[in-house]
């Protein structure tokens, strides 16, 4: 009796997305050609938004330093043995181990699976592009919709001094002298998850870039008014009025077409030590979609791998090896104000800042976009 051939759905097509896809096909294919992999994704395309503080900027970075095809690399494998699906996941059914997709196209279809990896990641609270926000186009199109309201404003108020928040300040201080820029922080200091050190240097250099720095105040309410402009009502009770107005307030966890019992309270999936969802048979959840780490790149591509390894575990006969994920590690921060100024550390260490800059704040590592794009190196996981 001929064994029916498995499929490996993998919902995204980001950074732990594209780690599970291509090591599967590229390492566990040739031990066993009996299962295919399925990707169902809005975007063919990969977006650096590590890159998207400076990005907003327009002038800093063409278009194709920002954004690559991911799946002419596919092509690469053997015929029949990967599938895209173009559309976004509505509804996952355990039970039946289907997905309900609606296309990007229009229609909606089916998809089941045998082996289920979700890595749809997160998106931006106020549903800007500093992530993806849909298909490709759509976001490269408000990403350049945003990149011409920056330059007609004079001034522009960003909220939230998270990493996104206090780098995009900076971009704005560094290339928009002629405009006034505020940034709000709803923590005590910039960078919040930083050092005091690191938020101090931060807030300072800031203030030396031009840019007016509030803290420990949120941003609680907004009114548009009849010339254009944003008025913001603070916690403090003062407003703020101001040209253009970009909150930068966090993430949320792409997961709604998840059954809620599979979520916590701030709909992240909730995974076990193996990074498996709890009650639903052969389903991984990876990345920034579910409640284990920091959502950040590192994270996600180290449990992509991780999920790879798993899979080829299991699609090779040997699922009794694997253990448990490990989650411990050195706890790094970094970012960069600007080209020349770097901020991080590493566990207890300060790293020189100008090693920092270099790493990062002269292109936001935006020339290892084509070979993550095509399936080749990534940033912390070497070669795929």
């Amino acid at each position: 009796m001929v064994a029916q051939r498995k499929t490996v759905v993998v919902l995204g097509s980001s950074w732990a997305a594209l780690n599970v896809a291509h090591r599967l096909l590229k390492h566990t294919l040739p031990k066993n050609p009996d299962f295919k992999v399925v990707m169902v994704a809005p975007s063919s395309h990969l977006y650096w938004n590590i890159a998207a503080p400076r990005g907003y900027v327009r002038g800093q970075f063409e278009d194709k330093q920002l954004f690559h095809p991911i799946l002419p690399a596919f092509e690469a494998y053997p015929k029949g043995s990967f599938e895209y699906v173009a559309g976004t996941a509505e509804e996952v059914n355990p039970t039946t181990k289907s997905i309900r997709v609606t296309q990007n196209a229009g229609g909606e279809q089916s998809v089941s699976y045998d082996y289920l990896v979700i890595a749809t990641g997160s998106s931006p609270v106020a549903q800007s592009p500093f992530k993806h926000i849909g298909t490709y186009d759509f976001t490269l199109s408000q990403l350049h919709e945003m990149q011409q309201k920056i330059v007609a404003a004079k001034s522009i108020v960003v909220a939230g001094a998270g990493a996104t928040g206090g780098e995009l300040a900076g971009e704005l201080g560094e290339n928009s002298t002629d405009k006034q820029i505020t940034l709000i922080a709803g923590s005590k200091q910039v960078f919040p998850t930083a050092r005091e050190d690191i938020g101090r240097d931060a807030k300072s250099t800031l203030e030396k870039l031009g840019v007016k720095v509030i803290l420990d105040t949120k941003v609680v309410g907004e009114e548009k008014a009849a010339d254009g402009k944003t008025k913001l009502i603070l916690s403090d009770g003062q407003t703020l009025t101001t040209d253009l107005y970009i909150p930068a307030i966090g993430v949320t966890a792409n997961s709604s077409f998840m059954p809620k019992n599979f979520l916590d309270a701030w709909n992240n999936i909730r995974v076990d030590s193996k990074l498996r969802v709890p009650g639903a048979p052969d389903v991984w959840a990876v990345g920034d979609v579910n409640q284990l780490q920091k959502k950040i790149v590192k994270h996600a591509e180290a449990q992509g791998v991780y999920a790879f390894k798993s899979l080829d575990a299991i699609l090779t006969g040997k699922e009794d090896t694997i253990k448990e994920y490990d989650a411990s590690g050195v706890q790094m921060f970094v970012a960069v104000i600007g080209k020349k100024v770097g901020l991080a550390t590493a566990g207890n260490w300060r790293l020189p800042g100008f090693l920092v800059s270099y790493m990062k704040g002269r292109d936001f590592m935006t020339p290892k976009l084509v070979p993550y794009a095509e399936g080749q190196s990534t940033l912390m996981q070497g070669k795929f």
